[in-house]
């Protein structure tokens, strides 16, 4: 009996495997026929080697190609001659190198369509000339993109004809030389400062001017800027020239000078001043007012009761503000071209409570508000080098993002100051 039942069983996984198969087969022929009718020629031509690979559909995708095989080369190759109007863009030397693959596969596989070998010849012909038609048209476009001083889009034009020309063509490499040159910025960035008040620059000045007996140095007395025993401008400066290496494209290049260094071969050079202060750090106290619910047993009946309690909820508020004022010159001229400020907030804060001291008397079970337990009993500190952190990576972020829509790019006030 077992073994009949086994039998019947196995017999059905074998039907309904085969069922499957078909309507897997069925699947794929229908994908081919809509890929046709939808005028994806190419995926037409894919899924129709997927099925002369597979035994069961072979039949049926012979019956298509003789059909429509002819019908199909000439619209696909219809469509490469459509796509070949547009002669900034190699989309048409991708979509005929895409043909002559299928068309091989389908050589390979003996679909015998009479036109197949003359449409692969087709192809390659219609390839290679518009190649030639492509590559002029870039050398066109990057010699006039060179002149109207537009470097960067200039290099893309000729790096385009390096991908199609395997020997240089006409004076393509002098030009990409070139352009890549006059592409270049170099940035010279000051390390930032922080500098005196005032009075204390005053005062500086003339203590200085009494024990020397000249006159008052010249320049901007420049302080130091610590919270929480971390150095802000080191890290700012620091922070900030990482990110703009980082984000900036590959024609910019970052240096940190110091004031007396030479900026001999720079485009650009930036200064900027830190102001940073701890905004809030303080603790305070809120008194708060709720109720419990009690469980109390009274003459052997169980009983619920409201009681009414204080408890004290402690925040702590740690807050750092930090501004950030650049200033960006030409080097040739030490013509300002631009000033950037950016002001940033970081904050954190902790609360905890107190615990009740009073409970009600005889109580068996206690309920507490949700106000209450949520919050905990244990007294905690703001994350202060968190805090300043993230206050850093902020500003960093926004001024690194300023200065690199100013100057990465084509047409960028240096060449704009020079013309």
């Amino acid at each position: 009996m077992r073994v009949k039942i086994r039998s019947k069983q196995g017999s059905f996984l074998l039907s309904l495997l085969f069922v499957i198969g078909l309507f897997g087969c069925s699947n794929k022929f229908q994908d081919m026929e809509s890929a046709y009718q939808d005028g994806r020629y190419i995926a037409s031509a894919k899924l129709a080697i997927e099925g002369m690979r597979d035994p069961a559909l072979r039949p049926q995708i012979l019956e298509f190609m003789k059909k429509n095989g002819e019908d199909l080369l000439k619209k696909a190759v219809l469509r490469g001659q459509v796509l070949e109007q547009n002669t900034e863009s190699d989309e048409a030397i991708q979509y005929y190198q895409a043909l002559e693959t299928v068309l091989q596969e389908m050589r390979f596989l003996d679909f015998s369509l009479l036109p197949l070998e003359k449409t692969l010849e087709n192809s390659r012909v219609l390839k290679n000339n518009f190649i030639t038609r492509y590559i002029e048209t870039q050398y066109m476009l990057g010699v006039k993109a060179y002149k109207n001083r537009t470097f960067r889009k200039s290099l893309d034009h000729f790096l385009k004809i390096n991908t199609y020309s395997l020997s240089d063509y006409q004076d393509t490499a002098q030009y990409m030389e070139k352009a890549a040159h006059s592409a270049k910025r170099a940035i010279s960035v000051t390390p930032f400062f922080k500098p005196a008040d005032p009075m204390t620059q005053i005062l500086t000045d003339t203590i200085s001017g009494i024990i020397t007996g000249t006159a008052p140095p010249k320049g901007i007395l420049k302080i130091p800027l610590k919270i929480e025993n971390v150095d802000i401008l080191s890290l700012v400066t620091a922070l900030l020239i990482q990110d703009l290496n980082h984000k900036k494209s590959r024609f910019l290049s970052f240096s940190l000078d110091a004031p007396h260094e030479s900026i001999e071969g720079k485009h650009y050079y930036m200064e900027g001043i830190i102001d940073a202060e701890v905004a809030r750090d303080k603790t305070s106290t809120e008194t708060k007012t709720d109720i419990l619910r009690y469980r109390v047993e009274e003459n052997g009946v169980s009983r619920w009761r409201d009681f009414s309690f204080q408890y004290l909820i402690m925040r702590r508020v740690y807050e750092i503000s930090l501004t950030v004022q650049a200033q960006l010159y030409l080097a040739k001229s030490d013509k300002k071209v631009t000033g950037f400020v950016v002001t940033k907030h970081a904050v954190d804060e902790k609360q905890w409570r107190s615990v009740i001291k009073e409970l009600p008397e005889k109580a068996l079970e206690i309920a507490y508000p949700e106000g209450y337990t949520r919050i905990s009993s244990h007294a905690m500190e703001p994350n202060k080098m968190q805090v300043i952190e993230r206050a850093v990576q902020k500003t960093v972020h926004d001024l690194s993002t300023m200065i690199l829509e100013t100057i990465d790019k084509d047409l960028d006030p240096f060449i704009l100051d020079d013309h």
